[in-house]
């Protein structure tokens, strides 16, 4: 006989009104009334039938953005980048796609953990320089170091030490705070989203003030050669070009700024000290020349006369390249020049003199 017509015998009910609920005999073999339930419901027994169940929120749960937010910010976000863009300007489309995904962010992140995100950056500002010129001297022997180079490293290295633990440590106590406060949490990702939106506007505009910026400083430079450059010079015409460029032109963030305006300075200085001969005018200048009544200014300077690459240079006449730069970021005698409190302030002076009096050359020719 087949096996498809074979059966196990009569199923029987038996135990009912036992407290155990169900159960079958089949082939006088007692089948436990869990097992009976298990076949009479046969999502149990695929796995593709399977219901899932929906359980509550937990307080660790993480909160995602509810739809209503979510489809709107995404539809005003597209529509207006893509009606930007459709009109040729591509700058103010890519701004309001970088707000929207900053919005977005800060709401995964929440104004908390934004919050430890920037006091761990305030605090990594204010303590880390002076943690770094502590241990400089402990830095450059464990990993072999010198001059500003070693400086900045050490630095860089104790203020992202600082701000991680600062960021791990309030996270914690916010963690605490919200895990069992769901109304808190919610108010949490919502002014995380704010502040996001407001992140990313202040991230375009730093951005955008920057590129007009850099096309102000390399004008004059050769940039056909250097992708970099005339990629910045390409940008900066489009934002010009774009409906954000009279408000960027006119509110320069690195023109406004004090702290920012240095950045400008600092460009100028060193497109100074490209030309070899400027190098030696400063060293030769009857202010920096008094100094040298310090023996630690005297021996610094003198170090710098006779440091082969440097004389090198000089005589080459070329310009400024990276691993000049890096020579003497390395030079433990400009780190002593540099550390002197009179050094900085009369060097400054002088390259200004030396800007002054090559516009006038300029003029006169």
């Amino acid at each position: 006989m087949p096996a498809r017509f074979l059966c196990f015998g009569s199923c029987i009910p038996s135990g009912l009104g036992r407290p155990d609920g169900l159960s079958l005999t089949v082939n006088n073999r007692f089948i436990p009334a869990k097992h009976v339930a298990t076949m009479a419901d046969q999502t149990e027994t695929s796995r593709f039938r399977r219901k899932k169940k929906r359980r509550k929120p937990r307080p660790g749960d993480p909160i995602e953005m509810p739809l209503w937010l979510f489809y709107p910010l995404l539809l005003i976000s597209v529509a207006g980048a893509l009606f930007m863009f459709r009109r040729g300007d591509s700058v103010t489309a890519i701004t309001i796609v970088i707000t929207a995904l900053a919005g977005w962010g800060g709401f995964k992140m929440g104004f908390g953990r934004i919050a430890a995100s920037v006091v761990a950056l305030v605090v990594a500002v204010a303590y880390a320089p002076a943690m770094g010129m502590q241990y400089q001297d402990a830095f450059a022997q464990k990993f072999g170091t010198s001059g500003l180079t070693n400086r900045f490293l050490c630095i860089a290295a104790i203020g992202v030490l600082i701000s991680l633990v600062t960021t791990i440590l309030i996270t914690i106590i916010g963690n605490r705070i919200f895990l069992k406060r769901r109304k808190f949490r919610w108010a949490n990702h919502f002014a995380g989203f704010a502040v996001g939106l407001a992140e990313g506007v202040v991230i375009c505009y730093f951005l955008l003030g920057g590129l007009i910026s850099l096309q102000m400083w390399q004008r004059g430079d050769d940039i056909r050669e250097n992708a970099v450059a005339m990629a910045v010079d390409e940008w900066a015409s489009r934002t010009r070009q774009s409906r954000l460029g009279p408000f960027i032109r006119d509110n320069n963030p690195f023109e406004r700024f004090e702290l920012l305006s240095g950045v400008e300075e600092a460009h100028q200085t060193m497109r100074r000290l490209g030309d070899p001969q400027n190098i030696q005018r400063v060293l030769d200048n009857p202010g920096i020349a008094e100094m040298r009544s310090d023996p630690a200014i005297a021996t610094a300077i003198d170090e710098i006369r006779n440091d082969p690459a440097l004389n090198q240079w000089i005589r080459q006449g070329r310009p400024v390249d990276p691993q000049l730069v890096r020579h003497l970021m390395d030079s433990p005698a400009v780190m002593r020049l540099v550390d002197h409190p009179d050094f900085i302030p009369q060097a400054r002076q002088v390259i200004k003199d030396l800007a002054q009096t090559g516009s006038r050359k300029d003029l006169r020719e």
